[in-house]
């Protein structure tokens, strides 16, 4: 928890060796809850080298920040982590063989088949950083950037399904993933009849809570 949480705000892993020596000798030889102790140690810590995050900024690093610039392999692990948390005791077993991969739901390349809420065709992110401040098609392509490399956006696939509904419309990728993949993480877009920026924000949060029960802060 203490780990993946400053992963996910972006602080720096340079401390680390020094950090756990030294609460490590802290510890003694004497003490008998030494998980709870090193719970308290780190939680204890301050600075951007060795802070443990508080609820309010990792979750405002989790809607916010762009997960997709973290090791693919470490997204992939959080999404993993977090599909398998939605199983309980009435769901089967899915043993996973093949590799995952992350998949945006709404693409990066995603002007061409996704047109922007009010119908319009999106800006490239280029353009419309460069774009007058009150041009509302270039205000609304940026607040659709903002929000594509979070993890609400994010999925984890199988390359071969990624493959196949990379830049696809909503109606067409929507089904592909609902009858191909059987994750708990996929499934739950049942829901979402439209992929927007309103529903990236409302599944970041969704699983935003699921992240806040796996990895929890003392």
């Amino acid at each position: 928890s203490y780990i993946l949480r400053r992963t996910v705000c972006g602080l720096t892993t340079k401390g680390y060796n020094r950090t756990f020596l030294k609460l490590l000798k802290a510890l003694g030889s004497e003490t008998e809850d030494i998980p709870g102790e090193l719970r308290s140690g780190l939680a204890a810590l301050s600075g951007d080298s060795s802070v443990w995050p508080t609820d309010a900024a990792f979750s405002d690093a989790w809607l916010s920040r762009k997960a997709y610039d973290l090791k693919t392999q470490r997204v992939a692990h959080i999404l993993r982590s977090l599909s398998n948390a939605h199983m309980t005791k009435l769901s089967e077993k899915i043993q996973i063989e093949s590799p995952l991969t992350v998949e945006h739901l709404l693409p990066q390349s995603w002007t061409a088949n996704w047109p922007l809420p009010n119908g319009e065709q999106g800006m490239s992110e280029l353009a419309a950083i460069g774009a007058d401040e009150d041009d509302e098609r270039a205000t609304a392509s940026l607040q659709r950037y903002s929000l594509l490399h979070t993890f609400g956006n994010l999925t984890i696939l199988t390359q071969e399904l990624n493959s196949s509904v990379s830049n696809a419309k909503w109606t067409t990728k929507k089904p592909a993933l609902l009858q191909a993949s059987l994750l708990p993480i996929n499934q739950q877009l049942h829901k979402y009849d439209t992929w927007d920026e309103e529903a990236i924000i409302a599944r970041g949060k969704s699983l935003l809570e699921k992240a806040l029960e796996l990895w929890p802060r003392p």
